[in-house]
């Protein structure tokens, strides 16, 4: 009786054995399979972005882009001055930028031109602000001086000052009649020593 309760004991360890072993080889082989899942998930993901398309989005100026402008007059100290972005100059990259700049260049504003425009070229780009650098030859105006009847009386005046720049003594009916036309009508000299030369002619 022993002896078959001996047997029944360790069958029912060997079969134990047995079940413990199938369910450990199967556990391994699920941890296994799960790593190489990943490994493979892993490999996807990664071949997933190398192909991804490369971020080429430009970078461009827009409305709220910086314009800073250089200006430089007759060799004098230039004058840095932040001015609203033209509306041709939105929404261009660097190259862009430097094609509409020397566009700009053969077809200047108004404003400019008065100016004594001469060249514009671009000093620095970044989307968020941008500085352009203009040239300026400004011709000094020569001051011209011109007489004029005011109130019965010959008055000289400079072409930069609005007011009087001197009385003359000079009577209107003593006066030639194609001078007094030439008052009449505004006579101008090039300078003060061609006026004082004129009045000295017709001052008794």
């Amino acid at each position: 009786m022993k002896f078959l309760k001996s047997i029944s004991l360790f069958c029912v360890i060997l079969i134990c054995g047995i079940l413990i072993g199938i369910y450990a080889t199967n556990n391994l082989n699920s941890h296994e399979s799960k790593e190489e899942n990943l490994e493979e998930e892993a490999k996807i993901k990664l071949t997933q972005e190398e192909t991804l398309p490369v971020n080429t989005t430009k970078q461009i100026t827009t409305c709220d882009t910086v314009y800073l402008v250089r200006s430089c007059e007759n060799g004098k100290e230039p004058i840095l001055k932040q001015e609203a972005i033209p509306f041709y100059f939105m929404g261009l990259n660097k190259e862009e930028l430097i094609d509409a700049v020397a566009d700009y260049e053969k077809s200047p504003s108004f404003t400019d031109l008065e100016k004594g425009f001469v060249s514009m070229q671009l000093i620095s780009f970044h989307p968020d602000k941008i500085t352009v650098e203009k040239q300026y030859e400004v011709q000094e105006k020569e001051t011209v001086y011109y007489l004029k009847l005011e109130n019965n009386e010959i008055v000289a005046y400079r072409s930069d000052d609005e007011n009087v720049f001197m009385t003359t003594d000079l009577v209107m009916d003593e006066l030639p009649d194609d001078v007094q036309q030439d008052i009449i009508q505004i006579k101008c000299f090039n300078n003060l020593e061609a006026l004082y030369d004129f009045l000295e002619s017709y001052t008794s």
